[in-house]
């Protein structure tokens, strides 16, 4: 569906009507519908990125929980409030997320988490190869579809995006790549001080 979305993007909308532009969506919605119905569908994007911003803000604090439970220098963060809830944990994200929207335009956010979610999914899908080679006779109770195509088909298309992004968005795409070593960084510090 979502490669169709884009598809229609493509073929409706002039190229040079989206070059730089963040809202496709609204731009090929008012060549297709006209301006009051693409305000409409503006509107119902943003609906959708306010239930995606919700999700981060429940999941986020419980993933930093769960890094404070597995890391000793981090226990502050695995602690809940009378309610229930990961309190330290949503006060760091919330920090985070300040300095974020302090820092940086709502399109450069979008590009360092759009690098960051690119680089660590083709990660995790060549660590599929990676594991096939080094231990091929390991029990495996879930098989890829399609492997080993589908993933290389994966793996290829996320490259051809980064390497475009990369090429378009030097500097963002280079703070993603900071935010991923820095985080790199911090996972071995962590494991060497529990150790």
């Amino acid at each position: 569906f979502y490669v169709m979305l884009n598809y229609v993007f493509l073929v409706v909308s002039p190229i040079e009507s989206l070059k730089g532009e963040i809202e496709i969506g609204y731009i090929s919605s008012v060549i297709l519908f006209g301006e009051k119905s693409a305000k409409l569908i503006s509107i119902l994007i943003g609906l959708l990125l306010l239930s995606t911003v919700s999700s981060y803000v429940y999941v986020g604090p419980r993933i930093i929980q769960a890094i404070g439970n597995d890391h000793e220098l981090l226990q502050i963060f695995s602690k809940n409030d009378n309610n229930g809830l990961p309190f330290n944990a949503f006060c760091l994200q919330l920090f985070i997320s300040l300095v974020f929207i302090f820092t940086s335009s709502f399109e450069q956010v979008l590009l360092y988490t759009g690098i960051t979610l690119i680089i660590t999914t083709t990660i995790t899908v060549c660590s599929l190869f990676y594991l096939r080679y080094k231990n091929p006779d390991i029990k495996r109770p879930y098989v890829t579809w399609g492997y080993p195509w589908t993933s290389l088909i994966f793996v290829l298309l996320n490259s051809w995006v980064l390497y475009y992004t990369f090429k378009l968005q030097t500097f963002e795409s280079f703070v993603g790549i900071g935010l991923i070593i820095i985080s790199f960084g911090l996972f071995y510090i962590l494991k060497k001080a529990d150790k």
